[in-house]
């Protein structure tokens, strides 16, 4: 099932899954703290592997869902920073899968930033997000690599976001 894992060792396979815990941890904590709305929409973006034709996303999405406890104490406990850790991220998807591969998982890393920030609030509305959360977004892109134009490139943020609807 993991067919891209094998590209990778196990230190930069560990980096590609943390990068979406290090995501969700600047984005969810932002604010101070992780609520269960923030929570809740981490299950449902590793819930949607199957919504992805990139094999690659869907393995990394696999590989979280068999316990996402374990690699998120993993990303806590590794010594990087959210810069060091997304820009090795960003730097081993370059290396190791194609341009277009890299860049689809690294704009999908920031639509998951966006779905997790849009989770909390008072549900009335789509866009929860706080001034706050859009600079870290804002940063966590540019960690990445990431410009504007990547991510309003086809396809785009809200095609990607599109596809975290698991119900």
């Amino acid at each position: 099932m993991n067919r891209y894992k094998d590209f990778f060792d196990q230190d930069e396979w560990l980096t590609v899954q943390f990068a979406l815990m290090w995501i969700f941890r600047g984005v969810a904590g932002a604010d101070g703290k992780i609520d269960k709305e923030e929570q809740t929409a981490l299950n449902q973006v590793i819930s949607s592997a199957d919504n992805f034709e990139e094999q690659l996303i869907k393995d990394v999405f696999y590989s979280i869902q068999q316990n996402p406890g374990i690699i998120f104490r993993q990303s806590i406990n590794d010594t990087r920073n959210f810069r060091t850790g997304l820009d090795d991220t960003a730097r081993i998807l370059d290396q190791k899968v194609s341009l277009e591969e890299a860049m689809m998982y690294k704009k999908t890393l920031i639509a998951i930033g966006i779905f997790v920030a849009n989770a909390s609030g008072d549900g009335t509305n789509r866009k929860n997000i706080s001034d706050q959360e859009v600079g870290t977004l804002s940063k966590l892109a540019h960690y990445l690599k990431l410009d504007m134009k990547d991510l309003q490139t086809n396809p785009n943020v809200e095609d990607i976001l599109t596809k975290f609807d698991t119900e």
